[in-house]
């Protein structure tokens, strides 16, 4: 009776803490693909100061995703926008003012 009260136990911690576990690694993914995702727009619109307007398709970590880089006045607005592993839709964007 012991043994199968330790085994339901052990039963019952392992199956609470698997989709737990899993949920870390799943949010641990998607801030890791944002991070390349936000790092690559900064390369781009360092690396492409001279050709404006940007429109480029990349691909990190298996994530395609679309980096427009824009110039209006003089303010230069740089979007990447992915679909995360969870469907949903993600935009970051930076915003750089010209000097005169």
């Amino acid at each position: 009776m012991d043994t199968l009260i330790s085994f339901s136990f052990f039963l019952a911690i392992t199956l609470t803490t698997l989709p737990i576990v899993q949920h870390i690694r799943e949010e641990q993914y998607i801030l890791h693909t944002r991070s390349q995702m936000v790092t690559e727009l900064y390369n781009e619109m360092l690396k492409s100061v001279e050709s404006y307007p940007v429109n480029k398709k990349i691909s990190i970590n298996h994530t395609k995703g679309t980096i427009e880089i824009n110039v209006s006045h003089s303010i230069t607005t740089g979007c990447i926008t992915w679909q995360n592993v969870k469907s949903k839709q993600e935009r970051k964007c930076f915003y750089a003012k010209k000097e005169s």
